[in-house]
């Protein structure tokens, strides 16, 4: 990219408007990404590279961990292309100890479950184009078969079972529930069951995007 640097993309990160503002390649064809696509593309140019690099998880967020030369794990914090302490992503993001324990956020992710969260991508970008069907569902569950705490694939096809039993209730009126209604809303239970099992607790849009910021902001201030 001509010796470019990769900087953050505030417009948008969450892809609401435009999915394809978590896209690699419009990473790659503007230099400017989010916390989806840059470490991405990190972990792709690390594969390339034959080197080890990981993706991890935190809330609403993606980053990239390093097994060091003295074999201890290091965040490479794609935001403000930083390194940043588990302590800081704990206390800044507010991680609770039960996540943690349970293997839903800061855990280096393998090569399959990396390859199973591509899934999700696509059922999210498929929802966004069609709406919520059998296909988006189908995405998560592969996901979940390789990757089975991937707590932001869990709360997808929660949110996706919620608005496709809402749907089919108010298409069916008042009328006894089908049989399929009554199993997707067991299968909906069950997920939300996993999801709190697993000691998920939502981090708000508006939370993450002031966090976003004040990485940023933190990153100015160490340049000077």
């Amino acid at each position: 990219n001509n010796f470019k640097t990769c900087t953050y993309d505030f417009a948008d990160f969450y892809g609401e408007s435009d999915w394809e503002q978590q896209f690699v390649n419009k990473l790659m064809r503007t230099q400017k990404g989010n916390c989806h696509s840059l470490p991405f593309y990190y972990k792709i140019l690390a594969d390339e590279l034959n080197t080890s690099a990981h993706l991890a998880f935190a809330p609403n967020h993606i980053y990239i961990k390093h097994l060091g030369e003295d074999n201890k794990w290091v965040n490479v914090e794609l935001t403000n292309g930083n390194l940043s302490t588990d302590a800081w992503l704990i206390s800044s993001m507010g991680i609770s100890a039960e996540a943690i324990q349970n293997g839903i956020y800061m855990e280096a992710l393998d090569l399959k479950e990396s390859i199973a969260y591509c899934l999700t991508d696509l059922g999210g970008g498929y929802i966004r184009k069609f709406g919520e069907d059998g296909f988006a569902i189908l995405c998560f569950d592969k996901t979940l078969e390789y990757y089975p705490k991937s707590i932001h694939t869990l709360m997808y096809k929660s949110n996706a079972l919620r608005k496709l039993g809402l749907a089919a209730q108010k298409e069916h009126g008042n009328q006894q529930p089908t049989a399929q209604m009554k199993a997707d809303y067991e299968v909906f239970q069950e997920t939300q069951q996993i999801i709190e099992s697993l000691g998920y607790r939502e981090m708000p849009s508006d939370k993450y995007e002031n966090w976003v910021k004040s990485v940023e902001a933190e990153k100015a201030k160490v340049s000077k």
